[in-house]
Formats: C-alpha cells, structure tokens, sequence
C-alpha cells in the first residue's frame, strides 16, 4: 500500500465517523421525542454492507487490525475496538427496533380484535417479547451515546498522530462545517492544536503549501486567504494569496485578471526571501500569455505580459542571490 493511499484511507476513516455521528445524533433526537424510525436506523447500519457504519468499521479493521508491515499502535487499536462495539450494538438495536416498529402494532391489534381466539397465555408471550424490545432499545441507546462520546474523543486524540497526512488536513479544512457539526465551534482548532504546534495556522500553511505543489491553484487560494484574514500583517501570505489568485485566473483563462494579479507581486521586490519558486512559474505564465496575446493580435497586451515576466525575472534572481 503507497503512502498516498494510507493516508487517503485515513480520510476515509474520518468521514466515515462524521457521517455515523451525524446520522446518530438525528436519531437520538427522534429517539427523545419519540419517533425514532427503522428507517433511520437502516441509514446508520444496513443489511447490505453499503452504509457509512459498516464500512467505517471495515475501514478500520483493514487499517489498525490486519494492517501488515506497519504496527498499530495503542490508540489506533482502541478506536478499532470501539467503532466494532459501536457496529455491534446499532446491530442488535436494529432486532429491538424492528420488534417494536412492525411486530408491536400487529400483536396490539390482535389483542383488542373483538372475538379472537388466541389464549391470554399467548399474548402474555407477545407483551413480555414486546417489554423486552422497549428496554433493549433503551439500553442500547444508552450505550451507543456512551460509545459515540468515546469514539469522538479517541478519534480526537488519533488525529494528532497524522500532522503529516496532507490530505486530511486539507480534507479537515474543507469540511469545516462538517467537523463543526461533531465536534463543537471550537473543534477544529483543538484537533489541530494536537496535530501542530502551530494549530490552525501552521494547518492553512500545509494545506495551502499542498495544494500550490499539486498546481491546484484555485483551491490554494482560498486557504491563504483565510489565513490571511487571522494574520492580514503577514507579507509572506499577501504574496502567495496575490500568485495563487493570479495563477488560478490564469488556467480560468481570466487573463486579464491574472496579469493585474501578477503585477501586483512587483510590489513585494523588497520582501523576496523564499518566494524564488512562485515568482518563476508567474513568469512562466507570463510568457504564455504573451504567446496567445500575439496569436490574437493583442500587441499591448502581449506587450505588458513581457514587461511583467522580465520584472518578475530580476526579482527571481535576486532572491535567487539572497538579496
């Protein structure tokens, strides 16, 4: 298994949890008021191995359990443990559930039909089978609370062992609201708080650092842009969200955008340090631009994209030379 995929399976795992927490919470809300449906229930766990318990329990099994050539370790292993006690009582809430929702209405009607015959011996059977369900149900909604609050917390704690997972953190920032959901306003700064030692900022440098190596330019963007709003001070993050901007107008084909973004970098030339490999693919750009320019004919567009990409050039040097 590549590295890449470990890590696209960790995400995988994560997911899997946010979707089961949600679907959970919903049905204990309905469960409070009374209406708690098998229905739901099905959504959380099926019969079919295609809902979001399952396979997070299978995920987690191949992961920390049968993993080969790489130990588990501790807290890996714990949450294994969980989320299959977690599988295994939503499974046994399912007969309880299903006793109540399609056996409890029929045995009720049976019981006040005028003129039946079944003896008071067999409905004693149904009330106590019925009885049964409704403190099963009871219990195992008890223990998936205590077991979800586990699990919540022990995931919490493993995300701390992946600082080096770049695509969880760039899938953590992208479903902010999702995590938001599961873990309260504040949970995301706290994961991250265990996975850097610069928490959420040093978060939005890696996601953001990832997305630039993978030319993926228009999701770099908006991630610097909101680590700029924490820290608007910072000349390194005016200039990388001033290239990311010019560089996704740029394969938007929004060139006029891209060379006023690209210009805009011209008034870092004193701040350059560490900004060599940005400032060579806005040139790079540039000249691109100034090929098409020409191919339409735009002789002063073409003109300026030049004019840009030797201003960015000399600064490229001079960084280059640590001036």
């Amino acid at each position: 298994m590549t590295s890449r995929m470990k890590d696209l399976g960790i995400v995988e795992i994560v997911k899997g949890f946010l979707k089961s927490a949600l679907i959970f919470a919903d049905m204990v809300t309905g469960y409070h008021q009374g209406n708690l449906k098998f229905s739901k229930l099905e959504e959380l766990v099926d019969a079919t191995g295609s809902s979001p318990l399952f396979n997070l329990k299978e995920r987690c099994h191949s992961r920390f359990r049968y993993h080969e050539g790489e130990p588990c370790n501790e807290k890996e292993k714990l949450f294994d443990l969980t989320v299959g006690s977690i599988f295994h009582e939503a499974m046994k809430l399912k007969e309880n559930l299903y006793q109540l929702e399609v056996y409890g209405p029929r045995y009720q009607e049976l019981e006040e039909r005028l003129g039946n015959p079944l003896p008071e011996s067999e409905f004693n059977r149904f009330r106590k089978i019925i009885l049964r369900a409704e403190q099963g149900l009871k219990e195992g909604m008890e223990d998936l609370k205590e077991l979800f609050r586990d699990v919540k917390e022990q995931l919490g704690e493993l995300l701390g062992e992946y600082s080096k997972n770049q695509v969880l953190t760039r899938f953590l920032l992208e479903n902010r609201a999702l995590l938001q959901k599961v873990y309260g306003r504040r949970g995301l700064e706290k994961i991250f708080a265990s996975m850097f030692k610069g928490g959420i900022d040093q978060a939005y440098w890696a996601a953001g650092n990832s997305y630039l190596e993978s030319q993926y330019f228009d999701m770099a963007h908006p991630i610097f842009k909101k680590a700029l709003r924490r820290h608007p001070e910072n000349t390194m993050l005016k200039f990388i969200c001033q290239f990311a901007s010019g560089a996704s107008s740029y394969y938007a084909n929004d060139y006029q955008k891209a060379l006023q973004k690209f210009e805009g970098l011209l008034q870092f030339k004193n701040h350059i340090k560490g900004k060599g490999k940005h400032l060579k693919k806005a040139e790079e750009i540039c000249r691109k631009m100034r090929k098409e320019y020409h191919v339409e004919q735009d002789w002063r567009r073409a003109q300026r994209a030049d004019e840009i990409a030797n201003e960015l050039r000399k600064m490229r040097t001079h960084a280059s030379h640590g001036k």
